[in-house]
């Protein structure tokens, strides 16, 4: 359930360091496109780990099949929201910046939550069938 806030804040953290950076180096930020580019972000992460919290108590199978499902459903999410912000609402390439930025840190974040996950996770057993006689 930590996951659930560790990345969200990860994308406050990321967006609010590089407007700063923006800011020092007198660069224009794009407000507009780079909150738009952390929404999505948070949306396709989350919908990243909602297989895991599916799939919470079960074995290492299931949850590493979850950390799949997760990291597909971060990238279809993310290239949807990207796809119709970009193209329906004519965000500039600053977004498109400012997403792939958030898009690769969120990933990296996910991937290590999804590993610690499937680490945690209890080892499946083998069924145990008794020798026919």
């Amino acid at each position: 359930m930590r996951s659930l806030l560790i990345l969200p804040l990860t994308v406050v953290i990321a967006a609010a360091i590089g407007y700063g950076a923006c800011v020092a180096l007198e660069i224009d930020p794009h407000l507009r496109d780079m909150l738009a580019a952390a929404i999505g972000c948070i949306v396709a992460s989350i919908a990243g780990v909602i297989p895991l919290v599916l799939t919470r108590g079960a074995s290492q199978i299931a949850v590493s099949q979850a950390g799949l499902v997760g990291t597909v459903l971060h990238l279809l999410v993310g290239i949807s929201i990207a796809g119709f912000l970009f193209l329906g609402v004519k965000l500039g390439q600053p977004f498109l910046y400012w997403m792939m930025a958030f898009y690769w840190l969120t990933l990296i974040v996910l991937v290590v939550v999804l590993v610690r996950a499937v680490k945690s996770a209890p080892v499946a057993t083998a069924p145990t069938t008794a020798p026919k006689q």
